[in-house]
């Protein structure tokens, strides 16, 4: 059924999702602490990062049903903007503001070339990869990827991410690099939303989940040696129980139902890095994140 209104506006955002690229960012924080030897944060840097990485994120998400709308009325006309809900034009000038504004939070958090990075992969995606191939999920994984990395960037007093010795630097990148991975393959799954099903792809998907999660894990458990990187594969237990669930058709519905579970998978790899790098509280606010995205996707879709 259409939304209108404050709702249509919300599931153009994809509001449901709005922790796990915050998540990111302090995830992120909290592994960069631990391994530069417990380094405290700069509360305020941390605060503007937390800005851009949400309005970059959300800006893609309109963006994304601006490209998608002539599509979207013949497959999914209920999207706030085929239902008239929303402007093409609104939803155009919300995504490229909220792009502005993550350039002005990321100027004031010093980190404006992560960011920039961040938002010319978010605008290649949208507006300029074809849909339905393989260059999409990779594209939405390095987005994560480096996502993530703008958290590496806050610890205080600490040199760039890039210009730590490589013993330090190594750690944090590949859990980065693994964490986009593991985005990658859920996107993989996400191509059968709007396409037929097929076994090779969710294969190739689920291969691509199961190996960053395995070099997340490892990758963790080096630089922190804390027991609670081997915590990272709950992040299946969601997706788990849509796969095993009552045998069903492979509908839009269901594969939507799993991306969904993927997607909030994000915050459960989030919580276990920041477990890991002994940020309990972190871990805790990622935890209860979790529990709101669930809650919100009753009325808003994350994908």
């Amino acid at each position: 059924m259409p939304a209108s209104g404050l709702l249509a506006r919300l599931r153009l955002l994809r509001f449901s999702n709005f922790p796990s690229p915050l998540g990111d960012v302090a995830a992120g924080a909290a592994l960069s602490s631990a391994c530069a030897g417990g380094a405290p944060l700069e509360l305020p840097r941390l605060g503007w990062s937390l800005a851009a990485s949400a309005a970059v994120y959300h800006a893609g998400m309109a963006l994304n049903d601006w490209a998608d709308r002539a599509e979207d009325r013949a497959t999914r006309p209920s999207r706030p903007i085929p239902s008239g809900a929303v402007s093409a034009g609104e939803a155009l000038v919300t995504g490229v503001a909220l792009l502005l504004l993550s350039l002005a939070a990321s100027a004031i958090a010093e980190n404006v070339a992560i960011v920039s990075a961040l938002a010319s992969v978010v605008v290649l995606y949208d507006l300029a990869a074809p849909r339905g191939s393989w260059i999409g999920p990779m594209l939405l994984g390095l987005a994560r990827a480096l996502n993530f990395t703008l958290g590496l960037s806050v610890a205080k007093a600490q040199p760039s991410l890039f210009e730590l010795p490589w013993p330090l630097a190594a750690g944090p990148t590949l859990v980065a690099a693994a964490y986009g991975a593991y985005v990658a393959g859920i996107s993989v799954f996400a191509l059968a939303e709007d396409r037929p099903w097929s076994r090779g792809r969710a294969w190739v998907a689920a291969a691509l989940c199961l190996s960053a999660l395995a070099a997340g894990a490892a990758a963790l458990l080096r630089d922190t040696g804390s027991s609670a990187s081997t915590l990272l594969w709950c992040v299946l237990l969601e997706p788990l129980s849509v796969i095993l669930g009552p045998p069903r058709p492979w509908t839009p519905e269901r594969i939507g139902q799993l991306v969904g579970a993927g997607l909030r998978g994000t915050l459960v790899f989030q919580a276990c890095v920041a477990a890991s790098a002994g940020a309990s509280a972190i871990a805790a606010a990622l935890g209860a994140g979790y529990l709101a995205a669930r809650w919100l996707a009753r009325w808003i879709p994350p994908t």
